[in-house]
């Protein structure tokens, strides 16, 4: 009951309780034995961030300290995010799994720079002389960065003095909306 952060409510009948509580005792059901294989089909659904956050904490010590296996559906891009291994399924099928950062690669995903300066016509064409796949959007050059080198690689290009700038990392939900096609 501690674990779920439900101590505080051991007297009471479940029936009195609310819904992100019934899914907190649902999971206390489910740990009370220390089983070795846990699969929960989105666990943290209607609970609250902080219990969310101490459910994370427990799951990374039955995984890294005890040694147990978690597998855990979510659409919850956030929640897959954190897991040491993510899959995408469509139509009952798995179409890949890695971890999280690699299935934005293996999708061709790219950290996109998006870059406010003055003149930007003048830079897209020193950009694409350098190899860059740049673009002008909203008066921003968008330039998908190959790799953490290639921001440096941009940002010393001679006379660029950005206005602002923003780095986007791709997502797992592009991932999934790029590979499932």
């Amino acid at each position: 009951m501690e674990i779920v952060g439900l101590s505080s409510t051991r007297d009471r009948l479940i029936g009195k309780l609310s819904g992100g509580m019934h899914q907190r005792i649902s999971l206390a059901c489910t740990l009370v034995h220390s089983p070795e294989f846990l699969i929960l089909d989105e666990p943290k659904v209607g609970i609250d961030p902080i219990t969310k956050e101490s459910f994370w904490d427990y799951f990374r010590t039955l995984t890294r300290e005890a040694g147990n296996t978690i597998i855990i559906s979510t659409h919850i891009r956030e929640e897959a995010e954190r897991c040491d291994l993510a899959g995408f399924i469509r139509a009952g099928r798995m179409m890949v799994e890695s971890k999280p950062e690699d299935l934005k690669r293996i999708a061709g995903l790219l950290t996109l720079l998006k870059l406010k300066v003055k003149d930007p016509e003048r830079y897209v064409f020193q950009l694409k002389d350098l190899g860059f796949e740049a673009r002008i959007e909203g008066g921003l050059i968008n330039i998908p960065l190959p790799s953490r080198e290639s921001l440096q690689e941009v940002l010393s290009i001679e006379g660029l003095k950005p206005l602002s700038f923003e780095l986007k990392e791709p997502t797992l939900e592009e991932a999934f909306l790029t590979l499932a096609g």
